[in-house]
């Protein structure tokens, strides 16, 4: 192949720029290239051959390859000495490294050969405040005294600055070649896969703290490909009703509490392509709500839930009121709530029908003086309405079934006639579809019902105000996403968490792979350019901060 100037520019411009930048087994390769091109050409006695020489054998010496490094500094200084002749500092700085090096590989020979004639060379050429003479009388004697260790101190010496920061760094030291940096280079596939290993680590950890309390499980029958119920032009409610939400037919829906009506617009998200495009613009979107279709009705963020008009915890909590407008009528007419049990299963109004069986339900009917315990260390009944909003159950409360109602009523010491005492409080709690007490609309404030005198009290009264407002003021502006119950990452996790999923997959499957790809290319000396893993790493990484700040950024 006839020889190019251009061509061995090239070579030239690629070993620098890697050696600049810290890539040396690629700069390695370029510069051996270079030099088997100037050898092949008449040109190894040139001052490119001498940059080649020079950073090449600084390669050399810091991967632990010592036979090739005195070679390359053997090379460097025959070459430099004809080029520049043997009496010009440079020549000489290199020679001094090249006793360095010998010593360091164990040829003490040739180590004291090249140090006797350094040193008089420096003495005859360099000036006599020279600091590069004192170094080499310095290490020549320290070298040639008995019983003590050749190390010295060259960081202040004015020898060429070697770009190359692991040779200089052991030259200084005087420490032997393999230290810790080359220890860390010969171990890259396995420091490179731990390192990588530590950021799933760390992902992962965030994730979960990014879910916590989010429950994951597969959507119940008819699968994961079908809907249990329609979303588009349905009416959702809490199980007292008092927040209302509408998901309309044409992408657009209403909310309204005890406070405002507002509407909204949304996007449905299932397993058509529609609905993985909105998905993909759904994950970076700086306001979002996601209603998420379970068994159980809508779910939303922060404990937010809104049944069917249909379901069960709905029927319960109509059955309950029903049942304490009854109760109320019970009392204009008689002076008192039921105060026997009698009283209680012998009126058909009582005969109500559980919302899970189907099956005719008739609610306990516990009594209870004022001197019982019912809640521990509760004694005033007023105080009754705090444990049922916690969702605490009585002493000796019935077993809770699903869709059952239990009661228990307070006795107190004022009769009625000459066989009753007066009832002066009934209280109700409703048990839902997994027999657990049904909560109000506000979240961890549970569902009951309190009848007394001449006025009845619920689950949730009072306390909801601050809640409606910030529901509404998150509801107000959001990209609002419905996430239908087929549309589940592998039946098991909620498709809001698909593109965080996804992405964090790609991303530590590119970092391991990128790992091992590159540990491999630095230990087989193979040209180090961007890999397609690589580009796919910073992609994604990219992504992962857009998809970070989005969430940060209110």
């Amino acid at each position: 192949m006839a020889f190019s100037q251009k061509q061995l520019d090239g070579l030239l411009y690629m070993a620098g720029r890697a050696f600049d930048n810290a890539d040396y087994l690629a700069a390695q390769r370029h510069y051996e290239d270079a030099l088997d091109m100037m050898e092949r050409n008449g040109l190894s006695e040139t001052e490119q051959a001498l940059a080649c020489f020079k950073n090449l054998a600084a390669i050399y010496y810091s991967d632990g390859k010592l036979d090739k490094a005195i070679t390359a500094y053997s090379r460097l200084v025959v070459t430099s000495e004809k080029l520049l002749g043997e009496g010009n500092r440079d020549v000489i700085a290199n020679m001094f490294i090249l006793a360095k090096v010998c010593d360091g590989a164990g040829a003490t020979e040739d180590a004291a050969n090249i140090y006797s004639r350094v040193l008089r060379l420096a003495e005859q050429n360099l000036p006599k405040g020279d600091i590069l003479i004192k170094h080499i009388r310095e290490a020549a004697a320290i070298r040639s005294a008995p019983q003590k260790e050749f190390k010295q101190k060259v960081t202040a010496l004015e020898l060429p600055k070697p770009a190359f920061k692991e040779t200089m760094e052991t030259l200084v030291g005087g420490g032997e070649p393999g230290g810790r940096k080359h220890l860390l280079k010969k171990n890259q596939v396995i420091l490179s896969t731990l390192g990588s290993l530590l950021v799933a680590v760390i992902a992962a950890g965030w994730f979960m703290w990014m879910t916590a309390g989010t429950t994951f499980q597969a959507p119940t029958a008819p699968g994961i490909m079908t809907e249990a119920f329609k979303v588009e032009g349905q009416a959702f409610r809490t199980a007292d009703g008092k927040v209302n939400l509408t998901i309309g037919e044409q992408n657009t829906g209403s909310l309204k509490t005890p406070l405002e009506t507002l509407q909204f617009k949304y996007k449905t998200i299932d397993f058509s392509l529609e609905g993985m495009q909105t998905l993909v613009l759904g994950a970076f979107a700086r306001k979002e709500f996601w209603l998420e279709q379970t068994p159980s009705g809508l779910a939303g963020p922060n404990g937010f839930l809104v049944h069917t008009e249909e379901a069960p915890e709905v029927k319960t909590v109509e059955q309950m009121r029903a049942l304490g407008a009854h109760l109320e009528e019970f009392y204009a007419k008689n002076g008192t709530f039921p105060p026997r049990l009698e009283k209680w299963t012998g009126d058909p109004a009582v005969k109500l029908v559980n919302s899970i069986t189907k099956q005719d339900m008739i609610p306990t009917y516990q009594l209870m003086s004022k001197y019982q315990i019912v809640y521990p260390g509760v004694s005033n009944v007023e105080d009754f309405p705090k444990n049922l909003a916690l969702g605490e159950q009585w002493n000796n409360a019935p077993e809770a079934g699903p869709g059952g109602i239990n009661t228990f009523a307070i006795v107190t010491d004022k009769k009625v006639d000459e066989e009753f005492f007066r009832v002066s409080h009934v209280f109700m709690q409703g048990f839902d579809r997994k027999g657990k007490v049904i909560q109000s609309s506000i979240p961890n404030v549970y569902y009951f019902y309190c009848a007394m005198p001449a006025n009845h009290m619920e689950g949730g009264d009072g306390a909801g105000d601050a809640y409606f407002k910030s529901l509404a003021a998150t509801f107000n502006g959001a990209n609002i996403f419905v996430v239908k119950e087929g549309a589940a990452l592998f039946g098991l996790i909620p498709l809001k968490f698909t593109m965080p999923i996804i992405f964090g997959c790609l991303t530590g499957t590119s970092l391991l792979l990128w790992a091992f790809v590159d540990a491999a290319k630095r230990l087989e000396n193979r040209k180090m350019l961007p890999t397609l893993l690589e580009v796919m790493t910073f992609i994604f990484a990219l992504i992962w901060v857009v998809w970070y700040v989005n969430r940060v950024i209110p």
